[in-house]
This record gives C-alpha cells, sequence and structure tokens, in this order.
C-alpha cells in the first residue's frame, strides 16, 4: 500500500485546479463562439432580408468559418455558396487595394489599371453581375481611393517639380512619373493631355531656359528632341514644349540677324531643319528661317544692282552654306568682269597691277576675256562657261610704246590680239599674238605706215621697213608667222566676165581679140564687147590686157550699133 506525501498531494490539487480552469474557459470559448455565430447568422439573415447582400456575405462567411456549433449549417453553407459572386469581387478589390497600398508609384498604377480592366470584366458578364460589381466597389469607396492615392501622388509630384525649378536642377522623374499615371485615371488620351500641359508647361519652360544658358544652339535642339520623345513614347503630344522650343529658336536667330552673324543665323538654321521632329511643314521657326534667307537673298540682289559686286559675292558666298548659290555667285562675277576689265585680270593674277586693258565677250572659246599688260608682259585672261578662269601671258619687248590693244578675226579667220604701238621709223609698229595654242605665239610684227587685210592670211602692208619699203607690199601667213611675199601690183586680176564691177579701177584680163586695127580693137565676151585703145600694133588673137574701163562707146556690128565697155589699155601682151 502506497502512501501520499504531502508534496504529492500538493501537485495533484494544482493540476485538478488547472483543468478545472481550462474546462471553465472553453465552456467560456464555446458560449462565446456559439453566440458569435447566432449573432452572425441572425445579422446575415436580417441582411438578406434588407437586400443588403454586401453585409450578408460578411455575416455569412463569419458564420460558416465558425465550426463551434452546428446551427443552421445547410442553411449558412447554401447563403455562402449562393453569395460567392460577392465574395470574389471582394477578394479581387481587396487584392487591388492591398497592391496599391505599397506606396510604389508604380504599384499604385498599376493596381488602378488592374481596378478598370476588372471593371471592364465585370460589364461583360451582364448587367446583374454589373450591379452588384459597382454595389461592391461602391461600400468600399474604391474609386474615391484612387482619386485621394493620385491626388496626393500628383501634390508630390508639383512639391519636387517647385523644389527643382527653384534650384535650377532639373530631372525627368516628374514628366516621367506624370507619364506613368494612367490614362484611364484621366478619363480619355485627349484629357490627360490637356492635364500634362496643364502640370508641365511651366516646368519644360523652365528647364528648357536653365539648358539653353549654359549650352549651344544644337545641344538645346537636341534636348527637346529628348524630351519630346519621352512624351511621345507614352503616346503624349507635348505641344507646349514644341512652342517653347520654337520660340527659343526664332529668339536665338533673330539675335543672330539683329547682329548681323549670318554665317551663324545659316549654320543654326541648317541645324534646326536636320531636326525633322521640329521642322515640319509650315512650323513657324521653317517660316522665319525662309523668310530671312528669302530677305538675305534679295539684300545680295540690290548689292548687284548697285554694283557693289564684293559685298554681294561675299554675301552669296555665305548664303551659299545654307543653300548652293553657284548660280548666282556665276552671275555677280560675270557681271563684274563685264563692267569692270581689271577683275578678271587681277582674278588671275591678284599680285599685279594691269596697264592697256580691254576686254569683250564671247571669244577665244571664253564667256569673257580681258587683256592686259604688266611688268613687261602680255596677259589674257578668260573665264569659261563653267566660270573657270585662265590665263596665258608672253613677255614683251622692254620699252615697248602701245598705243592700242585689239582682239581681231581678220588676221586668222581666228581670235588674234594686235597691239600697235609706237615706232621711230614708221607710224607704227603692228605686233600680232594668236590666242588659240596653249600659249600666246606672236604671228605678226612689222613696222609700217599702216597695214591692210586682203583675206585672212594675207595682208597689204604700206611703205614696210626692209623689203618692200615705199611700196605696198603683200605678207603672207606660213608656218604661222607672216613674212614678205612681194610689191603689191597696182592692179586687181580679174575674169573678163567681171569687168562690169571695176569701173575705173585699173585690171589685168585674159581675152581674144576679134578685130583690130592697130590702134583699137573688139573683144567679145558672149553678149559683152569690150572696145581696147591706147596702145598700138594690136591685131587678132589672145592677149593679156592691163587697163581701165573708163566708160562705155557704141560701137557698129553690121549694120546695128551695140553698147561695147570702153577700156584705157596700159599695156597688152599677145
Amino acid at each position: 500500500m502506497f502512501t501520499i506525501t504531502y508534496k504529492r498531494s500538493q501537485l495533484i490539487r494544482l493540476a485538478a485546479l488547472v483543468i478545472a480552469i481550462a474546462a471553465v474557459s472553453l465552456a467560456a470559448i464555446k458560449v462565446y463562439y456559439s453566440y458569435s455565430k447566432l449573432h452572425n447568422y441572425s445579422m446575415a439573415s436580417a441582411a438578406m432580408n434588407d437586400d443588403n447582400i454586401i453585409a450578408a456575405e460578411a455575416y455569412y462567411a463569419q458564420a460558416a468559418d465558425n465550426g463551434w456549433i452546428d446551427y443552421h449549417q445547410d442553411e449558412i453553407a447554401e447563403a455562402v455558396l449562393k453569395l460567392q459572386p460577392v465574395t470574389r469581387i471582394k477578394t479581387e478589390l481587396s487584392d487591388i487595394l492591398e497592391q496599391s497600398a505599397s506606396g510604389d508609384p508604380a504599384d499604385l498604377a498599376g493596381s488602378f489599371v488592374n481596378y478598370r480592366n476588372v471593371k471592364k470584366a465585370a460589364a461583360s458578364k451582364g448587367k446583374d453581375y454589373q450591379a452588384l460589381f459597382l454595389d461592391v466597389s461602391n461600400h468600399f469607396e474604391i474609386e474615391r481611393h484612387f482619386e485621394d492615392s493620385f491626388a496626393n501622388y500628383i501634390a508630390g509630384l508639383q512639391k519636387q517639380m517647385q523644389a527643382e525649378m527653384k534650384k535650377k536642377l532639373f530631372t525627368d522623374e516628374p514628366t516621367a512619373s506624370f507619364l506613368s499615371i494612367p490614362v484611364q485615371f484621366f478619363g480619355s488620351s485627349e484629357k490627360k493631355q490637356a492635364e500634362l500641359a496643364l502640370q508641365l508647361t511651366s516646368y519644360d519652360e523652365a528647364k528648357i531656359d536653365a539648358f539653353a544658358r549654359d549650352k549651344k544652339f544644337a545641344e538645346v535642339l537636341e534636348e527637346g528632341i529628348r524630351l519630346n520623345k519621352l512624351y511621345t513614347g507614352r503616346k503624349v503630344n507635348p505641344d507646349w514644349l514644341i512652342s517653347k522650343l520654337e520660340t527659343y529658336a526664332i529668339d536665338h536667330l533673330t539675335a543672330s540677324i539683329d547682329n548681323n552673324q549670318i554665317e551663324t543665323f545659316l549654320r543654326d538654321a541648317i541645324q534646326y531643319e536636320k531636326k525633322s521632329v521640329l521642322a515640319y511643314k509650315g512650323s513657324k521657326v521653317t517660316n522665319f528661317i525662309s523668310k530671312q534667307h528669302k530677305d538675305l537673298l534679295r539684300q545680295a540682289e540690290r548689292l548687284v544692282q548697285n554694283k557693289k559686286y564684293a559685298d554681294a559675292i561675299a554675301l552669296y558666298k555665305q548664303l551659299g552654306i545654307y543653300r548652293n548659290t553657284d548660280k548666282q555667285l556665276r552671275n555677280v562675277e560675270y557681271k563684274q568682269a563685264s563692267g569692270d576689265p581689271g577683275y578678271l585680270l587681277s582674278k588671275v593674277a591678284p599680285d599685279r597691277k594691269f596697264a592697256n586693258i580691254t576686254n569683250g565677250k564671247d571669244l577665244m572659246g571664253a564667256s569673257l576675256y580681258a587683256i592686259g599688260t604688266s611688268n613687261g608682259k602680255l596677259l589674257l585672261a578668260r573665264m569659261m562657261t563653267d566660270m573657270s578662269t585662265n590665263k596665258k601671258e608672253v613677255a614683251l619687248d622692254k620699252d615697248l610704246n602701245i598705243k592700242s590693244i585689239k582682239v581681231t578675226n581678220s588676221l586668222t579667220s581666228k581670235p588674234t590680239i594686235l597691239i600697235e604701238a609706237g615706232s621711230s621709223a614708221r607710224k607704227s609698229r603692228y605686233i600680232a599674238y594668236d590666242t588659240q595654242s596653249s600659249e600666246l605665239k606672236k604671228i605678226l610684227d612689222i613696222e609700217a605706215d599702216g597695214f591692210n587685210v586682203e583675206k585672212a592670211g594675207k595682208i597689204i602692208v604700206k611703205n614696210g621697213i626692209g623689203e618692200g619699203a615705199g611700196q605696198e607690199s603683200f605678207y603672207t601667213l606660213r608656218n604661222g608667222t607672216y613674212k614678205y611675199d612681194g610689191i603689191k601690183p597696182d592692179y586687181v586680176e580679174i575674169a573678163l566676165a567681171s569687168l562690169n564691177k571695176y569701173k575705173n579701177v585699173k585690171v589685168k584680163f585674159t581675152c581674144t581679140i576679134l578685130a583690130a586695127d592697130g590702134t583699137t580693137a573688139v573683144v567679145a565676151n558672149g553678149d559683152q564687147y569690150i572696145l581696147l585703145y591706147g596702145v598700138a600694133n594690136m591685131h587678132e588673137g589672145q592677149a593679156t590686157v592691163t587697163g581701165t574701163w573708163v566708160g562705155n562707146e557704141q560701137i557698129k556690128k553690121g549694120d546695128q550699133s551695140i553698147t561695147a565697155y570702153k577700156v584705157k589699155v596700159d599695156s597688152l601682151s599677145q
């Protein structure tokens, strides 16, 4: 038999007490949850009777989760099944609210998009389900939750923008954050566009101003294009940004024009027009650039009209940076060279001064030419049809006293430069240069009292030095040089048929004498008759006559009286 000690007795009593307390607690808990289930069931039933299915769903759900007592289990289970759409909507909305409450802007935007997608899906399930969704959403004030959340978000962005504008230190964060707000929050793309314009116009303008203070024109444009891509990448058209860039560009370009910085204006205009996003057809800036360019062209034209050719050329060269002005430059240079013979010479030999200048056009294969002397040389400058220039030159005799320089085609049937210079022995010295070869080649050099061109390649020199002195002499072009070719006869050798062209001119012709009486003779040439007189011993037959047709005389041909050319004969050979 065991003996129970005092200590052990105490432990037994303590255990009994714990068991008793536990039993009482369990009973109390059971009573509480039993009452709670009865209460939830009662509230659920009342809510269902009042058509408050949102409250009913909550109470039935709590009752269904309470397994302490069996109480209307089938009815509760049936109600829970019936109210599953409410439960599903509450679950979806709870998940959305939980996502939006993370504090991450992306989560806020994402949860709002999810909410709109869920709402749209509910509408596709019929009017009853859509109405149920709206009731649950309104009950939890989902729309207001997002309105408040986005309002707070926008207020934070506004505060950030103000701080950046004050410090003039800008980031893309406010812009990107505004763009991330779903279009559904604004209601439409148009409304989002309007709201972003309202919120970001001042910020973007301040950003461009700050950037423009330290950067070059092209860099500002690049920054504007970068920002534009930021917007258009989110399908937003930043009209306010483009407008700001246009205003900036016009102000910048106007300053260049006002300061007469034409090259700067034109180079910046090119930079702007390369930016296709900005240089759209009909934009304020492209129209401004076009107008200024036309004004500058008109200014250049006025300079040409006023014969300020150097200024016009300088301006056209500047304008060539923007648009090709080669045609205008050719026109100015042509006009300048036409009006100023020395211009073309100075162009091909800019370090020299010229005298005895003459010029012309459309000769020697050139549109324009100029001839002058400098430093003992004769120089021919040509401007070709493509506006290129070249020169030919040749050394002149020392101390040559030039009277005139001209270009003639008569000496060779090709353009030849003819110099008339002083002579100590005759009236003048004549020097001619062929211009067709690669260099100026001398083809004539005579001192005489003058000369006439009989035909290309043959001239008549009056009283030349040397052979033919005191006479008229022929000089003929042989092997590229005019050379003495004998004394010029004092008659013209003709065919008898052309006698009627040479009245009172000494001529020489060959004929056949039909009748002669010693001192007179008759010659027939077809229907034409010639009466020869002035020498003795003429007789019938072939004859070479030198003489002058001095008039007409009637002669007898049988019983007829006919008119004959009367020729005074100087010499006759038979």
